[in-house]
């Protein structure tokens, strides 16, 4: 994956090299791996902070957008790396500094979870019910946010 995506993030926020910015992260995003870099970089891996936001909002649209999509989708490796990495990418960004980032990862978990829960991501479950803690309610309110919404359909 290109080493340019955070400069590319970056220049996504200024007028003059936005439209630029966008059409060239728009073609990055049908490369393999593109959807795992923005992850990594969600995480913080070597990002200033506006690059993580930005990379969070792409990962979530770039989700919306495509996930499900028959012509020029997300590859089905990438889709299973992705849905195996983000509850816990959920809890690294679960202090209460994190808590933009947190919505938009918590976002792509019930965005995904709306098209893949039970049948491609049977897991989900398990993986959020192991991630809660008796003492760290934090991370609780981590794990609580997007099993709200994926839920939802069977709620009383």
């Amino acid at each position: 994956m290109s080493s340019d995506l955070p400069s590319l993030l970056l220049a996504s926020f200024h007028p003059a090299s936005r439209k630029l910015a966008e059409k060239s992260l728009t073609t990055l995003s049908a490369q393999p791996g593109y959807i795992g870099a923005l992850l990594q970089l969600v995480l913080g891996q070597g990002t200033q902070d506006c690059s993580v936001l930005s990379a969070g909002v792409y990962l979530k649209n770039v989700t919306r957008l495509r996930w499900e999509e028959d012509i020029n989708s997300i590859p089905e490796s990438d889709k299973a790396e992705l849905r195996k990495a983000l509850v816990p990418a959920m809890l690294h960004v679960s202090t209460p500094g994190d808590k933009t980032i947190r919505a938009q990862v918590a976002e792509s978990v019930s965005l995904i979870a709306e098209v893949d829960f039970p049948e491609r991501w049977p897991e989900l479950t398990d993986q959020l019910t192991a991630s809660l803690s008796p003492t760290y309610t934090t991370a609780n309110v981590s794990v609580l946010e997007p099993a709200h919404s994926i839920f939802a359909p069977w709620r009383a």
